[in-house]
């Protein structure tokens, strides 16, 4: 399906430009990637801890995310860009050293500069790879953490108090209480943030 979806983006974008029916089919269907990806991306997690089968996971994660008032966007979101942009100011830091260092070096040469420019090329984009793959890593991790983290409020445990602490300061998680629904199922409710005071009387 992710694989579908990028197809026709990939199609639609070209269209999008001529005709604004295309461009808002693209928005449309830019949206549905973008979710898609998203669900995608926890419930591969949920199933690979819990082992249940893909659909299972996937509908497990979203009423679970729903129950406990956790913003999922947020981690999908803020955190690659995060690492993305560190990636690519260390990447070009690196470089523009590597540059400063080569053209020091070579600066006997005619064509020292430009074989300074290659290095520099070069050394780019070896660094962004290699920082790329351990940012991959590290929202990996994310990802996996915030599940778990999901999953303990879920069932009102905590596996691990440092990382309890750390999401419940994150501006997408809400303080929550446990409400039961007029059918009987159990949920999470926002807490009110301070006890209510009957209004004062006035005398004359």
């Amino acid at each position: 399906v992710v694989e579908m979806l990028r197809s026709m983006l990939e199609e639609l974008k070209k269209k999008a430009e001529q005709n604004i029916f295309f461009y808002c089919l693209f928005i449309l269907v830019q949206y549905l990637f973008t979710l898609v990806e998203m669900v995608t991306k926890f419930a591969t997690v949920r199933l690979a801890i819990t082992g249940e089968d893909f659909w299972t996971a996937t509908a497990g994660v979203s009423a679970l995310l729903e129950r406990t008032f956790l913003d999922a966007f947020g981690v999908w979101w803020f955190p690659p860009m995060i690492l993305q942009m560190c990636a690519a100011v260390l990447s070009v830091s690196w470089s523009v050293a590597i540059f400063a260092a080569a053209s020091a070096s070579w600066s006997g040469l005619s064509n020292g500069a430009a074989y300074a420019g290659i290095v520099a090329a070069v050394g780019f984009l070896l660094s962004w790879l290699v920082l790329a793959f351990f940012a991959s890593l590290l929202l990996d991790i994310v990802d996996a953490v915030f599940v778990c983290f999901a999953m303990d409020r879920d069932a009102m445990a905590v596996s691990r108090a440092e990382v309890h602490a750390v999401y419940m300061n994150l501006p997408s998680v809400k303080q929550a209480v446990v409400v039961e629904q007029p059918g009987g199922g159990l949920v999470y409710g926002e807490a009110p943030t301070q006890p209510h005071q009957p209004p004062r009387q006035m005398h004359v």
